[in-house]
C-alpha cells in the first residue's frame, strides 16, 4: 500500500504549532462527520530524565500535551482548520540555589500550562499553489501567573505548493507578541514521498519537537512505521505573581532528536512511541520589565515519550 498523499493543507497542518493532524500514512483517509468535517484528536505524555546545569544545578521534566482539531470546508473555494491544543509541564529542580545560586530562587519555576488556539483559513490557486493564514491565541504561564500577562497572540501565513503528486513544498511565518516580546518566526513545509515506502515530511505535531521539525519515515508494514527526525523547541512563559521572581517571565530552549517507532490501531487510530534526547537546553529568567536576570545551559538528557492519535 502506498502512503497517502497529503493536501497542501494537511501539510501545513504538519508544520505550524497550533495545528494537529492525524498521523498520515495510514488505512484510509479521516472519516468525515455529515457537514464534510473531518476531526482529529491526540494525547502524549513525555518524559525528560535528569540533567546537570551548568551552574550546579539538575532537573527533570513531565509532560503532558492533549489535542483536538476539525478540518473543513467553506463553500467550494476554501478550506479550513481549527485547532485546541493543550500542555503540562512539570519542571522539577534538585538542588537549592538554580541557576547556579547567582540569584534568590530555589526553583525558577515549576508547573506550567499551555493552552492553545488557532484557526486557518485556505485558499487554492493555480498550479498547485494554495495560501493560508490564521490568528494564534495562546495562555503561556506558570501556576499563579497573571492570566491577561500569559497571553500570547498573532498570526500566521504561508504559501504551499504542490509540486508534484508526491512532492510539496511550502514557506511562511508566524507572528506572535509572545510575553514582552514580538517574535517572527519562519515556517518551512515539506511533504516529500521519496518511494512507496520512503517519506521526509514535517514532523508530527506530538513528537518531542512539537510540528517545528523534520522527520524522515520508513513504512515497514501497512501495520508499522519507523522513522527519525528533529527540530528546535522554545517555550516562553509568565511566572507566579508570588513566586521566586514574581511575575517574571521563563524561556526554555532545546534541540531534541528522536526516534519513533507507530502501530496502526485499524483503520482509524495509531500508537507510536518515541526515544531521543533533548541537545542544547537553556533555561533564562527575566524579571517582569523583561530584564534579563539569569541563564544557565543543561546537558543532554534523554527523553521517552507515547502519542495516541485517532480521527473520527
Amino acid at each position: 500500500m502506498q502512503l497517502p498523499r497529503l493536501t497542501p493543507l494537511g501539510a501545513l497542518a504538519l508544520a505550524v504549532p497550533g495545528i494537529w493532524f492525524a498521523p498520515p500514512g495510514f488505512a484510509q483517509a479521516p472519516s468525515e462527520s455529515n457537514d464534510g468535517a473531518a476531526w482529529s484528536a491526540f494525547i502524549s505524555p513525555a518524559y525528560q530524565f535528569d540533567a546537570d546545569t551548568d551552574g550546579g544545578n539538575e532537573l527533570q521534566v513531565d509532560r503532558l500535551s492533549l489535542g483536538i482539531s476539525r478540518q473543513g470546508s467553506i463553500g467550494s473555494r476554501f478550506r479550513s482548520n481549527i485547532a485546541l491544543q493543550y500542555e503540562f509541564q512539570d519542571w522539577e529542580f534538585g538542588n537549592a540555589g538554580a541557576f547556579g545560586g547567582t540569584g534568590p530562587w530555589d526553583e525558577p519555576w515549576d508547573e506550567l500550562h499551555r493552552v492553545t488556539v488557532s484557526a486557518r483559513i485556505a485558499r487554492p490557486l493555480n498550479n498547485g499553489w494554495e495560501i493560508s493564514g490564521g490568528p494564534i491565541v495562546e495562555f503561556a504561564g506558570e501556576d499563579g501567573a497573571s492570566t491577561g500577562d500569559s497571553l500570547v497572540y498573532g498570526g500566521m501565513v504561508s504559501a504551499v505548493r504542490r509540486i508534484s503528486p508526491d512532492l510539496t513544498l511550502g514557506f511562511g511565518a508566524t507572528v506572535k507578541r509572545e510575553i514582552e516580546k514580538t517574535r517572527i518566526s519562519p515556517i518551512l513545509i515539506v511533504s516529500w514521498q521519496i518511494n512507496d515506502r520512503l517519506w521526509l515530511r514535517n514532523a508530527l505535531p506530538n513528537a518531542p519537537t512539537g510540528p517545528a521539525g523534520l522527520e524522515l519515515a520508513y513504512r515497514v508494514t501497512d501495520q508499522w512505521e519507523f522513522a527519525g527526525g528533529g527540530g528546535f523547541r522554545r517555550v516562553r512563559f509568565r511566572l507566579d505573581e508570588d513566586g521566586p521572581s514574581a511575575g517574571g517571565v521563563g524561556e526554555s530552549r532545546s534541540f531534541p532528536v528522536f526516534a519513533r517507532a507507530t502501530r496502526a490501531l485499524g483503520e482509524s487510530a495509531a500508537l507510536s512511541i518515541y526515544a531521543g534526547a533533548v541537545l542544547g537546553g537553556e533555561l533564562r529568567l527575566d524579571d517582569a520589565e523583561d530584564e534579563r536576570l539569569d541563564e544557565d545551559d543543561y546537558d543532554p538528557a534523554p527523553i521517552v515519550a507515547l502519542a495516541l492519535s485517532r480521527r473520527f
